[in-house]
């Protein structure tokens, strides 16, 4: 219940969770009841203050209730002015936060009310649908050169330019980190191998110490809904004399020829993931 202490009685009560105080003189106003973090109706706004020293209210406006998950604050400019705040001890379940600031006005239980929400809501970065497909190139268990070919199938229902997207290939170097290379042998993308980029990184996780991330310039285009971008051909290698490199310890390795959707490849939009799991 909320305590109140006023010259006159009011006619309202406002039931909450929380603790509040409301302080004023009656006068002519309409009642005001307000609920925090729970559902309550507000009073019909009594019949004005029963004046202690005011005298007889006028006859009371409607009652206004506002609803917030966090505070609340009602003020009326006739002569009864009440000012409530209320904190609740919960946590909220949503990521959404809100406040509420509501102003009543009466005269002689007139009313008139403006209430203005601003709200905040955070969660994940809306990402495309799309696949990576993948298929090997170098199937044995080690080899000269990790070589593989990759392609992306966008399944949603708008198109996906390139430039927005990167691909990682996960795998464990097996050799001096230094002498690693990379080719682009071919890319079906608008402008082929020279709007395909490629830079190493390291990394820490299952099967990889490093990743080869492919990005694809402005110039690459797009892919449209429901279709697959040209397949690119890459190869990752060690220096001039391809000292052989073990495939099976590598996270994104499969020994498939056929193209198949690949999880151990991991493909970001605009950084965010949107395809895959990293190890």
């Amino acid at each position: 219940m909320t305590s109140s202490s006023s010259v006159g009685s009011s006619a309202s009560t406002s039931s909450s969770t929380t603790s509040s105080a409301t302080s004023g003189t009656s006068g002519s106003g309409g009642g005001v009841a307000s609920t925090t973090a729970s559902s309550s109706a507000g009073g019909d706004g009594g019949a004005g203050g029963i004046g202690g020293a005011g005298g007889a209210g006028g006859e009371g406006g409607a009652g206004v209730t506002s609803t917030t998950a966090s505070s609340s604050v009602s003020s009326t400019t006739s002569t009864t002015t009440s000012t409530t705040t209320s904190a609740t001890t919960s946590s909220a379940v949503s990521t959404t936060a809100s406040s509420t600031t509501s102003a009543t006005t009466g005269v002689g239980g007139g009313s008139a009310t403006s209430s203005t929400t601003a709200s905040s809501t955070t969660g994940g970065a809306t990402t495309p649908a799309l696949e990576l497909q993948y298929a090997a190139r170098e199937t044995g268990a080690e080899a000269q050169q990790l070589s593989f070919k990759v392609r992306i199938r966008n399944t949603g229902d708008e198109s996906i330019a390139l430039s927005d997207l990167t691909i990682r290939y996960w795998f464990t170097a097996d050799v001096e980190v230094l002498d690693l290379r990379d080719e682009c042998d071919f890319s079906g993308v608008t402008g082929g191998c020279a709007n395909v980029t490629r830079t190493f990184h390291a990394a820490s996780g299952t099967d990889a110490d490093h990743y080869l991330e492919l990005g694809f310039s402005a110039a690459a285009g797009s892919i449209a809904a429901g279709a697959t971008s040209g397949e690119s051909q890459i190869r990752i290698y060690n220096r001039e004399v391809y000292d052989r490199m073990t495939q099976t310890d590598d996270y994104s390795f499969e020994a498939t020829t056929a193209w198949t959707p690949s999880m151990q490849i991991t493909v970001y939009h605009d950084g965010e993931l949107a395809w895959g799991v990293e190890p």
